[in-house]
């Protein structure tokens, strides 16, 4: 037995249902792949914030009442960090603050305080301290890059 040929209208493209259907889903994921590439990109950064080089690198600063810094950038590691621990050996309490000088936080003696920019776009490539009138203090400044 023959099979007979189905004469094609003029107009019929032959597409049919399936094809369709793989076309539509094709531009639906399509549509997605600028999200993905920005959730790609994203989770590239994350990734590659938490990876430490390694490398560590200690100042000791005499701190008096006059505001003072390190310019990680300009001076070695000649880097931004992604992070900076200060410790405070007194006598006096410091006033301690990362790339912008009016962000103060308070180390008294004795204390420490840890700033973390693994996340942050900006990583730290000033670190800023100073001491109340009459003060002083000595302060252990590490940081990892």
């Amino acid at each position: 037995m023959a099979k007979e040929l189905v004469k094609q209208d003029d107009m019929d493209l032959g597409i049919d249902m399936s094809d369709l259907m793989m076309i539509m889903m094709m531009l639906i994921m399509a549509s997605f792949l600028p999200t993905i590439a920005a959730s790609t990109a994203q989770t590239a950064r994350v990734m590659g914030a938490m990876q430490l080089q390694g490398r560590s690198l200690d100042r000791t600063f005499v701190v008096m009442d006059k505001l003072a810094y390190w310019d990680l950038v300009s001076n070695e590691p000649f880097k931004s960090v992604q992070y900076a621990e200060v410790e405070n050996d007194g006598p006096n309490g410091v006033k301690v603050a990362v790339n912008y000088p009016d962000d103060i936080h308070l180390i008294e003696a004795g204390n420490d305080y840890g700033f973390d920019k693994y996340m942050a776009e900006e990583k730290i490539f000033t670190v800023f301290f100073k001491c109340n009138a009459g003060e002083t203090a000595v302060i252990h400044v590490r940081v990892e890059y």
